[in-house]
């Protein structure tokens, strides 16, 4: 009998990329915006329009660094959740990758998630087989059926659209581990 697999999101799910999105924003503009004002558009380069416009900058080159993630740490709780759930099903990340960052993005999760059973880079993640998927977006967690277990990571930020069914809402990594190990192995 092959164990379930779980599809974990890693920006913004297991990795606050936005936070680093925004200080290297801040950094090339200087704008002075607080972390606070710009995290509710998904979007943060949006803020950073005019200022990008200048000073003759792509916002989204952010994407495409080669060392994106080699300075990132993962979201508080998300390592140990992860590990007790990789004892009861497979761990799969599933993430877009843009530019030169894949390489940096796989290290980061092979250094902090060593247990994980593989990583797939996609926009296309419901074309996955899962048991279960934990992201931040909900256009990501609408695009799978019903019987696949949909775990929303709750962020501040505006969603592209409504979230048409989702089994968890949370941002605690230790809710959402004791709530699929449950789930998992009841289900044995």
């Amino acid at each position: 009998m092959s164990r379930p697999v779980i599809l974990v999101d890693c920006d913004n799910t297991v990795v606050r990329s936005d936070i680093l999105w925004w200080e290297w924003l801040e950094k090339i503009t200087g704008k002075g915006l607080k972390f606070e004002d710009v995290q509710y558009r998904y979007n943060i380069a949006s803020y950073y329009e005019a200022e990008c416009t200048e000073l003759g900058v792509d916002p989204f080159a952010f994407w495409r660094k080669h060392d994106l993630y080699d300075l990132a740490s993962p979201i508080q709780g998300s390592v140990s959740a992860l590990k007790s759930l990789s004892q009861v099903a497979d761990i799969v990340v599933v993430s877009m990758i843009k530019g030169n960052h894949h390489k940096s993005k796989y290290e980061f999760l092979k250094r902090h998630f060593p247990f994980m059973a593989g990583f797939v880079a996609t926009k296309e993640k419901h074309l996955l087989k899962a048991d279960a998927i934990i992201d931040d977006r909900h256009k990501f967690l609408n695009m799978f059926p019903d019987d696949v277990v949909k775990v929303l990571f709750e962020t501040t930020y505006d969603q592209c659209e409504e979230l048409e069914y989702c089994d968890l809402i949370s941002n605690s990594w230790g809710e959402i581990g004791l709530f699929l190990e449950d789930l998992l192995v009841c289900q044995k």
